[in-house]
């Protein structure tokens, strides 16, 4: 597409980040008017293809969003056909074609920007923002190649969001954390591989870790590779931290692995508070600088989600001419996907409550293939899945 020339020092809209959740705002953005490409900006501290620690799962709740949008998912993927569930000798097993996806989170990423691209978004890459000044008429926003005025600024720059910090938005400061890995496929693995089974183990539970321990098949550089980590939710913040490096070199050695020898890295998640603050004059926030998932840690398609819902909030107030955003918080709530997020916070905080209570622990866990059933059946929307088998034996 053809540039036309326009100010980089002046624009109607900035979006900080370039992750899913920036650019399903931006694409949004361009859905619902093209015209908006003149008037568009968005600003990515990195440059594409740039790592980013996750575990890459896609659900149907992210894949539609893509689809409504007419983006495929090129970049390399894994069907999840089985997900087995563990605790201590607990077990069961989801069967769907698929349960979700796995990403190579980098090419997805740059697939996305690349799309934008496409449309004629202007994608400044390599340009970390600085610092934000709120002022009657709009927002400077300070980068490192300069200053931006804008008349409005959606943040999806990540759980450290330093527009959040800046700006100080005010928020639990709940974050929870998270180790990953990616090892070479071995003998252990190949029938994960072979039929598309990713393993959500809970047993770290029992030695007070808020989470699980995962592996998820994957490829990654066209290398078939296994995505394995932990998730530690800390929804409970009264109870001493687990040792989370320990409960994880515990799982890996189970599967043949000695933590020192392979490559760990680490990252906090700040998690959904529907207590916290999500828009400020003329500022919203999306994706995982408004909060992910509290029970699971999901990020991809929630990000997704926060996209379109933030570029419908800011459409509705270039049209009206009015930027407080005040309704924001209440359009998150009831959003059709993102009021999940509220509701598997409140399960979190029910669930990762138990293991204070060892017995309750072990009731608890016998009665979770009864509430998948339920929901499936009640509550099906809660339940990303096409045709759910729930399987007690594998």
């Amino acid at each position: 597409m053809a540039r036309s020339n326009r100010r980089r020092d002046q624009t109607d809209l900035v979006i900080i980040g370039s992750g899913p959740a920036g650019m399903s705002t931006a694409l949004h953005v361009l859905k619902a008017d093209p015209s908006w490409v003149e008037r568009l900006l968005v600003l990515e501290k990195a440059r594409h293809p740039r790592e980013k620690l996750c575990g890459g799962g896609v659900t149907r709740l992210g894949t539609q969003v893509l689809a409504d949008l007419g983006v495929s998912l090129e970049t390399p993927q894994f069907s999840i056909r089985e997900v087995r569930i563990f605790y201590q000798s607990r077990r069961f097993a989801i069967r769907d074609d698929p349960v979700f996806q796995v990403l190579e989170r980098a090419k997805f990423d740059q697939g996305l920007c690349r799309h934008g691209e496409t449309l004629g978004l202007r994608i400044c890459q390599g340009e970390a923002v600085l610092d934000l000044f709120p002022h009657e008429d709009g927002i400077d926003v300070v980068t490192e190649r300069g200053r931006i005025r804008t008349k409005a600024v959606i943040a999806a720059d990540g759980s450290n969001s330093l527009t959040r910090k800046k700006l100080a938005f005010r928020s639990s400061g709940h974050k929870a954390r998270l180790l990953r890995v990616l090892t070479p496929v071995s003998a252990h693995a190949e029938a994960a591989f072979q039929e598309g089974i990713a393993t959500f183990d809970f047993s770290p539970m029992r030695n007070g870790v808020q989470g699980y321990y995962w592996d998820f098949p994957s490829v990654v550089g066209g290398r078939q590779r296994m995505n394995r980590g932990i998730f530690d939710s800390r929804i409970i913040g009264s109870v001493p931290k687990a040792d989370l490096r320990q409960n994880f070199r515990k799982a890996l050695q189970q599967r043949g692995y000695e933590l020192e020898e392979i490559s760990l890295k680490s990252f906090p998640i700040s998690c959904f508070d529907p207590s916290g603050e999500f828009a400020k004059e003329r500022v919203l926030l999306a994706g995982d600088a408004a909060g992910a998932d509290p029970l699971f840690g999901e990020g991809i398609s929630f990000a997704l989600a926060y996209g379109k819902l933030a570029a419908d909030t800011v459409l509705d107030a270039f049209r009206e001419q009015n930027f407080c955003f005040q309704g924001y918080r209440r359009a998150i709530l009831n959003d059709p996907i993102l009021r999940q997020l509220h509701a598997r916070r409140k399960i979190a905080e029910l669930v990762y409550r138990v293991p204070a209570h060892p017995r309750l622990l072990e009731y608890f866990w016998s009665f979770v293939p009864v509430v998948f059933k339920g929901l499936s059946r009640y509550r099906p929307s809660y339940v990303p899945l096409r045709q759910p088998k729930l399987l007690k034996k594998f």
